[in-house]
C-alpha cells in the first residue's frame, strides 16, 4: 500500500521512528515466501540498506530429493 508509514527500528542504525522497507529477491523457491525466498531490510529515510550477509530458508526435504 502506498503512502503507509511504520515506525520501528531501523536495521542500519538501530534508531527508532519512521522507517520503510527494501526487499532483498533470491531467485531461490522456498516455503517461506512466494514465489522466491527474500529478506527485508527496514531503515529510516536517511540510511542506505545493505543486502544482509546471511539468510535463512525452508525447504522441504522431498523438494531436495528431487535435486
Amino acid at each position: 500500500m502506498a503512502g503507509e508509514s511504520e515506525f520501528g527500528f531501523c536495521n542500519v542504525c538501530k534508531k527508532e521512528g519512521h522507517i520503510t522497507r527494501t526487499y532483498f529477491t533470491y531467485k531461490i523457491k522456498c516455503e517461506c515466501h512466494s514465489p522466491n525466498h527474500f529478506e527485508i531490510v527496514w531503515h529510516c529515510p536517511t540510511c542506505t540498506p545493505e543486502e544482509p550477509k546471511e539468510t535463512s530458508i525452508s525447504i522441504k526435504t522431498s523438494e531436495l530429493e528431487k535435486v
